[in-house]
């Protein structure tokens, strides 16, 4: 059975769209266009996401196209790709790791991110190799809610470098020898490496964009200018016009930036993978088309270079216009390794639509089906009113066979309610599993707070849940130096000064320690979800400054203006409510203070040890 998939790639600077017809595993493209956005680059996200939005709905309208959903893949430095090695374990146990691994891997705290991840290569060797795709959940939800605003539904939102790959293989593999694509974009250029069934990727911040500006620079006109020229000019070519040599000297700088960056990641791929030298490079995107590139790269890199071909394997429909194939079929590996994917045939398929907007449509469908039910047990028994007031002189049988009819539809109103209360439970259970997320990484979340609302001057060693055992070891009766440190999965560093080892803590300890209380009887009488208040000691030093060295009472200025730095950090109330704050810590007050023995001082600076006590809510889960 035949589909038609509507697909858009949206670059920095160009929205590329293409129509495909996927059947039985075949695709032919229908149509496709190639639009420039126009978005200068200090454009705000809202901004930015309504002109691709409307840019999206104009394309469809000026050829009448009324899909049910799109998909579009995205590019550039805010998708966040990585790939990730991980030892050889049971299926069911991947996803838990991989979890762990993103928490470490992703510049963001993970609950603010949408991030998803596929496992590639051979899953049988010692390591297996994952691919690891995130982007910030304000800038994908925003740009989803902006398309669907035009009522335009998106079913997957993809990575541009990942539908490059589909494409890639689709069309030119598989790669019995390492193959290299570099597809220059305007603001980025996409390195893929794959050799065998194995893949790597890096984004390059270097485009097309930065030719022009260089040629603009150079000649000290405006920008609009310099793009036109760049399209004359011929790499290694000069001739008789100075101003066209000077532009293809500013280009060549650029290129040799660009090639010296995608040489170091040729070897850092190979150095990781043990792999074999890249064999063959194939170009894709706008920047491809500046002329003798292609000669310019297989000079210096020494191997063979070809323009990529998207379409080699994709059939094209006899309405599409072959020159303009010709002329910007280079462009179209994006679209076309997302619309494989859509149709199946894609060897990636990671997808970052939001989790919030995919469980608002399940639950608007159940809504719907709830509501169309409610409709005809209420149009039902409205019928059964009027037959009732139009047969006042019905037998008895009649009246009888009403009671049944009233009895069976009795039944009906009985199963929708069935259904609502299911409905209802689903949502109680989703409720019930977030809360346990969000309880889960509560001490990740602590950590990272108290790591970037502290002062740079005070790091902490300790943190000790009510009625539990203090931590030891150390220099000999500190209480500052913890012998196991244990911390929670990507909770890092809370460290403010560090010694020269890099360690995590002053010398004889490593990282903060933390230590899960156990559940006392108050708590687990009480229904998951909930929290409840506890006792922390927290102990750490704070480097004093020189008077706060030499003088006691500028010692307590400096520890008591810590204290207050505690008392004053502000959290959100409510994750999905973030205007709404409240104080961390509550009534924190100072235990001890201790200043730190001449052996232990880091970096020879004077130290404090110091414990303070405070309240803070916890989840009853902990």
């Amino acid at each position: 059975m035949s589909k038609s998939l509507v697909c858009f790639d949206i670059g920095s600077d160009a929205l590329k769209m293409a129509v495909f017809t996927a059947d039985n595993g075949s695709l032919t493209l229908d149509d496709f266009a190639v639009v420039n956005l126009g978005i200068p680059p200090d454009t705000s996200i809202e901004e930015r996401n309504s002109t691709i939005a409307q840019t999206i709905r104009y394309t469809l309208d000026e050829r009448k196209l009324r899909p049910k959903s799109v998909h579009i893949s995205l590019s550039g430095q805010s998708v966040f790709v990585r790939f990730v090695k991980l030892p050889a374990v049971d299926e069911s146990k991947i996803a838990q790791i991989v979890r762990y691994e993103a928490q470490q891997q992703v510049p963001f705290p993970i609950e603010e991110v949408e991030w998803d991840h596929q496992v590639i290569g051979d899953r049988s060797a010692e390591e297996i190799d994952i691919v690891l795709v995130a982007m910030k959940t304000e800038i994908v939800s925003g740009l989803v809610e902006a398309i669907s605003a035009q009522h335009i539904e998106v079913e997957t939102v993809d990575v541009s470098s990942l539908s490059l790959y589909n494409a890639m293989v689709y069309n030119e593999g598989p790669f019995e020898t390492s193959t290299a694509l570099v597809d220059l974009g305007a603001r980025t250029t996409n390195l893929l490496i794959a050799e065998g069934i194995n893949l790597w990727s890096r984004a390059i911040p270097i485009g097309g964009e930065n030719l022009g500006q260089a040629i603009a620079q150079e000649l000290d006109i405006p920008q609009e200018e310099a793009d036109k020229l760049k399209r004359l000019v011929q790499i290694g070519v000069t001739g008789g016009d100075e101003r066209l040599n000077r532009a293809g000297e500013a280009v060549t700088k650029v290129l040799n930036r660009l090639l010296a960056e995608i040489r170091r990641s040729i070897g850092y791929h190979r150095s990781q993978s043990q792999g074999t030298p890249v064999q063959r490079v194939l170009l894709s995107g706008g920047g491809s088309f500046v002329k003798n590139i292609d000669t310019f790269l297989a000079d210096k890199l020494r191997v063979e270079v070809a323009p990529l071909s998207p379409l080699a394997r994709v059939s094209v429909s006899p309405h599409v216009d072959k020159e303009a194939i010709r002329a910007q079929g280079r462009l179209l590996g994006d679209v076309v390794g997302l619309g494989l994917r859509a149709a199946g045939r894609g060897i990636l398929h990671t997808n970052l639509l939001p989790k919030a907007i995919i469980y608002q449509r399940e639950l608007s469908k159940k809504k719907v089906f709830i509501a169309g039910a409610a409709a005809c047990l209420i149009g039902a028994m409205a019928l059964l009113g009027l037959n009732a007031k139009s047969n006042t002189e019905a037998t008895q049988n009649e009246l009888t066979g009403k009671q049944e009819l009233r009895e069976r539809w009795g039944r009906i109103a009985s199963e929708i309610e069935e259904y609502e209360n299911k409905t209802k439970g689903f949502e109680a259970q989703a409720k019930e599993i977030k809360q346990m997320q969000v309880a889960r990484l509560y001490w990740v979340d602590f950590i990272e707070i108290i790591k970037n609302k502290k002062p740079r001057n005070a790091w902490f060693t300790g943190i000790q849940i009510a009625g539990m055992e203090t931590p030891t070891g150390g220099p000999a009766g500190s209480p500052y130096y913890p012998s196991n440190p244990v911390l929670p999965p990507g909770a890092g560093s809370m460290g403010g000064y560090y010694p020269p080892s890099g360690s995590m803590g002053p010398p004889g300890g490593t990282s903060p320690t933390m230590r899960n209380a156990p559940a006392s009887s108050s708590s687990a009488a009480k229904p998951r979800g909930g929290k409840a208040k506890t006792k922390l000691t927290l102990t750490g030093f704070l480097k004093l400054t020189a008077r706060g060295a030499t003088s006691e009472s500028e010692r307590a200025k400096e520890i008591e203006k810590l204290r207050q730095n505690l008392e004053n950090i502000d959290v959100p109330e409510d994750p999905e409510n973030p205007g709404k704050t409240r104080k961390f810590f509550s009534n924190v007050i100072l235990v001890s203070l201790t200043p730190v023995p001449d052996p232990y001082k880091i970096l020879g600076e004077p130290l404090a040890g110091f414990t303070f006590t405070a309240d803070v809510e916890v989840p009853i889960e902990f």
